[in-house]
């Protein structure tokens, strides 16, 4: 006697975006229901690789577990006497065709690998809604682009006398073997800021594998300090930077349509080999840091004609365009 309820569910695909009927039929009893499917956003990522290092195939190996990457590593084998296309650089595509990824990630690649011309073409493909990620855990790439056209556009301004002095260095080096240190390097927890933002991108992570997806580095480079207006995600939690707080390791910003991420640490190889084999932390959180960074990207404002110098103490108009509805806040 009385009324019995079960869960059930089902799944239906769909291969074009639009509203799709379902209708349920108990008996005498008919259910209809109406789903507005919606294009998932595109998640194509070019992962330029600038030496040969292990954490590339590590991290380009774990997003390709994900259905909803598209992952192409690049590395730069290009050898003189080949020919390329007008425009385009070894390892890299021809500018136009930089719209058919959605994210690039440049690990370990110097300024000296990326001409200004080149960079310049980032710069524009960044602003039009590109998510560029600069990824290094070396001190040797990172200043190389201190006063760069790149520079411009990222979180951070690098440090042009930074050294490298990692402990694990000759675990990089492509140069004559060397042999592997015997006790396994240290490994080190990001340093999160406590804001809204850093909690958006554990946002559909249980609460008790919060632990497990904290990331931990062994290697960092340094940067001189962030810029006004850039998110400071994660801190070196023990060595102090420029500013009097801890290193940035982690840091974003927007830039017309797009964003420029800045990642001062090794990709977090050494992190999973410290996990059980089944253990998915890195995993996770590799795949929901990049969603976040997608679902983040919305159409934000950008200055027409910005006055790159001016005077002191005068007036100067800006013109702000595609602001939408929504109050935002200038800082200068």
């Amino acid at each position: 006697a009385g009324r019995h309820l079960t869960t059930w569910s089902a799944e239906g695909g769909a291969e074009v975006p639009g509203t799709i009927r379902f209708e349920l039929r108990a008996g005498a009893e008919v259910g209809r229901t109406e789903v507005k499917v919606k294009q998932p956003p595109s998640n194509r990522i070019l992962y330029r690789e600038g030496k040969l290092d292990w954490g590339t195939r590590f991290l380009t190996d774990l997003l390709q577990r994900d259905d909803t990457f598209r992952v192409t590593p690049v590395f730069d084998s290009f050898r003189p006497g080949i020919g390329l296309p007008p425009g385009a650089i070894a390892g890299m595509p021809v500018p136009e065709d930089l719209r058919l990824f959605d994210f690039i990630v440049l690990a370990d690649v110097t300024g000296q690998q990326l001409p200004p011309s080149y960079q310049s073409a980032l710069t524009r493909w960044v602003n039009d809604g590109g998510i560029l990620v600069f990824l290094t855990p070396d001190d040797d790439a990172s200043r190389g682009f201190a006063g760069s056209e790149l520079e411009k556009i990222f979180p951070v301004v690098f440090d042009p006398n930074a050294t490298s002095d990692h402990p694990n260095s000759e675990l990089r080096s492509t140069s004559a073997p060397r042999s592997i240190p015997a006790q396994a390097p240290r490994l080190l927890s990001f340093a999160w800021e406590k804001t809204a933002r850093v909690r958006e991108i554990f946002v559909r992570m249980p609460e008790a594998s919060l632990a497990d997806l904290t990331p931990k580095f062994s290697t960092h480079a340094h940067v001189a300090r962030a810029k006004p207006g850039a998110e400071v995600l994660a801190r070196h939690p023990m060595e102090k930077g420029g500013d009097g707080q801890g290193s940035i390791l982690l840091a974003a910003q927007r830039y017309g349509q797009g964003r420029s991420v800045v990642f001062a640490t090794d990709s977090l190889w050494r992190w999973k080999l410290r996990h059980p084999a089944d253990n998915r932390g890195p995993e996770l959180f590799w795949g929901n840091f990049f969603a976040w960074l997608n679902r983040d990207r919305e159409p934000g404002f950008s200055f027409d004609h910005p006055a790159r110098h001016s005077p002191i103490e005068q007036d100067i108009t800006l013109h702000v365009i595609g602001a939408g509805a929504k109050s935002i806040t200038v800082a200068a």
